[in-house]
């Protein structure tokens, strides 16, 4: 094998391992999403927020960007992430006029005419509805970029013994 083509796979490899990586904290996310009985905002903004991010991180531009055919195109996985990868890039890894995101602050007054400031937000929450399939979709793709750089390390350890 042919110093490149080595590179090439041990790059790949090393993308694979921290994709499943990132689906194994997208799918802790999920879970704890799922099970939060808080009503803490701030903490549900924070899990929705590293769903999407860590989904998404093996598949937007990067030092370790899987190639396109890890990308789910069909079915209920294509559709799901279709989602996720809207809602990182409108929601909750930038800034979109479209992300729902929105603030406001208004005066208050109180009957002993002392005058407060208030203010508040409002955003898109994640659809919790799809939390089980979310999680079924990053146990799938956990799986298969295990599976293959399971096989990269052979292809390379054989390579080895050849030479």
């Amino acid at each position: 094998m042919d110093e490149a083509k080595r590179k090439g796979l041990e790059r790949l490899k090393e993308s694979l391992i921290l994709a499943a990586e990132d689906m194994d904290q997208a799918t802790a996310a999920a879970v704890a999403l799922r099970t939060d009985t808080s009503d803490d905002e701030n903490w549900r903004r924070a899990l929705e927020t590293a769903i999407a991010v860590s989904y998404m991180r093996p598949f937007t531009t990067g030092a370790w960007k899987l190639p396109n055919k890890y990308v789910p195109r069909a079915g209920v996985a294509g559709e799901l992430h279709r989602g996720l990868h809207e809602l990182r890039n409108k929601v909750y890894a930038h800034s979109d006029k479209e992300s729902g995101r929105s603030a406001s602050m208004k005066t208050v007054a109180t009957n002993a005419g002392i005058e407060t400031i208030s203010y508040g937000s409002s955003w898109w929450a994640f659809p919790v509805e799809d939390l089980h399939a979310v999680q079924a979709l990053c146990y799938d793709q956990r799986q298969r970029f295990l599976t293959d750089a399971a096989a990269i390390h052979v292809q390379l350890k054989e390579a080895d013994a050849d030479v």
